[in-house]
């Protein structure tokens, strides 16, 4: 019969040997993620996303536009993707994002979030385009706004749809500068000039507009309120930044302030994933719709944005984690080699067994 010792000494290298399994199938995993990393970086289309034009004019599909709005999905996939089909069974135009669209800023997050986008929207051909500004998140504090605009293209536009025009404002530094501050009165002189509504999309509500996080530098936000005083053509102000849904109001306008989109959501009563729909209308500028984005079981707060950090993760933690899975089975094949070479000798010098 078997030793106790023997026994022991099995048990661990069976112990020893089930933890290697494991290791390898998580590193097999990271080279598995590795390789789809360099896929996404090497194929992805960022032409839907990317935006060079200081303007762009679209018509609507119907006599009215419909445009659907969005903030803060902060890597959460699961959300975002599920927000914008349900964008596209509403038949909207155009999509804002305002802002926040991944935890922090590198390369692998942003080609992992635009491609995932892309994927996204392959089942939405109906949607004309998707039209962002930055967040907070969205900036490096070293390199600001320079790996944002490598995938998105300007940091601040205009989209004119039918006989509106939505004004795209950068404050991802909770501020405007003079030459942003500048093209937002062209623009709104355009508005006035043109008998068009208009509508300022931004990612910081502004100070004062009596909803939570309304960050913008007070000297910016009596800036933007001194804009809409003077230009009777601005309808609305759109705002991200709180994770939820607010109403507000600033400069005697209405502040709607959507920022659900998959971000961690702030403690507020009811707070849920949303985002917000635009409606067309004769005199009024606009109908805003809230649309909460269904999570009945809670899965999408605890895994979409996990998800996203354990995929977009730079290349080298990928490889690295796929040696550290082999090493652990590398170590074990060693070793037992070394035991099969030690025991060679000695059955040799026992010689060969009696025959019976």
């Amino acid at each position: 019969m078997p030793s106790t010792d023997s026994k022991a000494r099995r048990a661990v290298g069976v112990a020893l040997w089930c933890l290697a399994s494991l290791f390898l199938a998580a590193g097999l995993g990271c080279a598995a993620l590795g390789v789809r990393h360099i896929l996404e970086t090497a194929v992805s289309d960022r032409s839907f996303v990317r935006r060079t034009a200081e303007m762009e004019v679209l018509q609507p599909r119907a006599a009215r536009w419909r445009v659907g709005v969005i903030g803060d999905s902060r890597g959460n996939d699961e959300v975002f993707g599920k927000a914008l089909k349900m964008m596209a069974e509403r038949q909207v135009d155009v999509i804002f994002f305002l802002g926040d669209m991944v935890p922090h800023p590198s390369e692998a997050m942003f080609s992992h979030f635009v491609a995932e986008v892309a994927e996204a929207t392959v089942d939405c051909p109906g949607i004309g385009g998707i039209y962002f500004v930055p967040g907070n998140h969205d900036s490096d504090d070293h390199t600001g706004l320079a790996l944002y605009q490598k995938y998105f293209g300007r940091a601040y536009h205009a989209i004119r749809l039918g006989r509106a025009i939505f004004i795209l404002i950068n404050n991802e530094n909770k501020d405007l500068d003079a030459a942003q501050r500048a093209w937002i009165l062209q623009k709104l002189d355009q508005a006035a000039a043109e008998k068009l509504d208009a509508y300022l999309c931004m990612h910081f509500p502004p100070h004062g507009s009596g909803v939570k996080k309304d960050d913008l530098k007070e000297e910016a936000s009596a800036f933007i309120a001194q804009a809409v005083r003077s230009h009777p053509a601005v309808r609305m102000i759109l705002a991200s930044h709180l994770h939820g849904y607010a109403r507000g109001s600033f400069a005697g306008v209405p502040v709607v302030v959507t920022g659900g989109g998959g971000a961690p959501l702030d403690k507020l009563p009811g707070s849920e994933f949303n985002f917000v729909v635009l409606d067309e209308e004769d005199a009024a500028g606009a109908a805003v719709s809230y649309v909460p984005i269904p999570d009945p079981d809670g899965s999408l707060r605890v895994w979409g944005r996990r998800l996203f950090l354990l995929e977009s993760q730079p290349a080298h933690i990928y490889w690295g984690g796929a040696v550290l899975g082999a090493l652990p089975l590398a170590v074990l094949v060693i070793r037992r080699r070394r035991r099969a070479r030690v025991g060679e000798p000695a059955a040799q010098a026992a010689g060969p067994k009696p025959e019976p």
